[in-house]
């Protein structure tokens, strides 16, 4: 291994640490994770997400020992193709956020809506943009709300950019 990036999160009850890494023949690979940051916090959460269920170690037996061995040299890759490969592969229906005051799930859509608030969009001009009512942007705003345990939209807003998601 040569060229990579670690990233950590603090949360009330824990540190998580991320590595990402690759061969130190990739001498592009430094540049890559500096302009991709949003791209591997958008997989933390993609992974988070999908491993829920074997991520709780309170269960001793969910632990796993891994050995690591000797890896397969891949040829120099377009890094543009295989990031927006990536980003179509990361997207799904339903994010798992943390926040200092606990885990909520948003859908994409809400997320979606959340993304454009965050450009200073009213409801109106979300709806627009969406092809949706906006009576119903008003109503996964509305979600939001009552899913997140933050005290306002803007905190879920600061929350979801802090993770990648906007």
């Amino acid at each position: 291994m040569g060229h990579g990036i670690c990233l950590y999160r603090t949360t009330k009850h824990h540190k998580e640490g991320w590595a990402f890494c690759g061969s130190k023949e990739r001498e592009d690979l430094p540049n890559f994770y500096i302009n991709n940051t949003d791209l591997l916090l958008k997989f933390i959460v993609y992974f988070k997400s999908m491993a829920e269920d074997i991520i709780d170690v309170s269960d001793e037996r969910k632990l796993i020992d891994i050995t690591f061995s000797e890896q397969t040299a891949y040829p120099k890759a377009d890094f543009h193709e295989i990031s927006t490969a990536f980003k179509k592969a990361l997207e799904k229906s339903r994010y798992c956020l943390e926040s200092p005051k606990g885990q909520f799930w948003l859908t994409a859509r809400e997320i979606d809506c959340l993304r454009l608030k965050n450009q200073g969009l009213s409801a109106k001009m979300i709806a627009r943009e969406l092809d949706i009512s906006h009576r119903t942007v008003e109503s996964f705003l509305d979600n939001v709300k009552s899913k997140s345990p933050l005290s306002s939209l803007n905190e879920t807003i600061k929350i979801c950019r802090q993770q990648g998601l906007l």
